[in-house]
């Protein structure tokens, strides 16, 4: 058994710091073997089918799968972007928590997760999905790959993905910048539609 996400939260209050300020946690099991986990941010869409009920689904199973500690954003309904006229509005979440694997181990579980959620693993870039699944910070770190990467490339163009992510986590640093989460939103030059927080 790992140390629990609530004694870090523990730790973490004592240090005055919120834990996605640290870039990862190395903790030990109780058979003296060392693991890291690193605080992660997501980002959650969808317009097709019952979107919030699909958001839920999707942090159970995120939570079976190794997240720890999860904090989901109100729900936020966004116009379109991009996509065909008529295409009904989106439903867009963010979630944060604390993964103990790597950063494509979470991003298969994430494509899983929206494969079984009915979005084929080949879709259009800008089309109605039931769920959607992106990886917006994996602690501070910063790569770019084929298949990855970090922090999301979208992540400082998107008001529907940051305003869910200033809600829980409006300090944590955008890694590679300088500027915090709710920074980047103050600072958003964009036109798209401002997302509609739903009760």
């Amino acid at each position: 058994m790992k140390i629990s996400f609530n004694r870090l939260q523990a730790l973490n209050i004592a240090c005055r710091k919120a834990f996605y300020e640290f870039p990862y946690y190395i903790c030990i099991t109780e058979t003296g073997e060392f693991t890291v986990e690193t605080p992660v941010a997501l980002s959650l869409g969808g317009n097709q089918g019952k979107v919030a009920e699909t958001f839920k689904w999707a942090m159970t199973e995120l939570d079976k799968a190794g997240l720890s500690g999860i904090k989901v954003s109100a729900n936020y309904a966004t116009g379109p972007v991009g996509c065909v006229p008529g295409t009904p509005d989106f439903i867009n979440a963010a979630a944060i928590g604390i993964w103990n694997g790597s950063p494509q181990e979470l991003l298969k579980v994430c494509k899983n997760l929206e494969a079984r959620a009915g979005r084929p693993n080949d879709h259009p870039r800008y089309a109605s999905r039931t769920l959607d699944l992106d990886i917006l910070f994996f602690g501070n770190m910063v790569c770019r790959g084929l298949e990855l990467t970090l922090p999301h490339p979208e992540v400082l163009k998107r008001r529907f993905v940051l305003v869910p992510l200033a809600e829980i986590v409006p300090e944590w640093n955008v890694p590679g910048t300088s500027i915090t989460v709710r920074q980047a939103l103050d600072a958003i030059d964009s036109t798209e539609p401002e997302p509609r927080k739903l009760e």
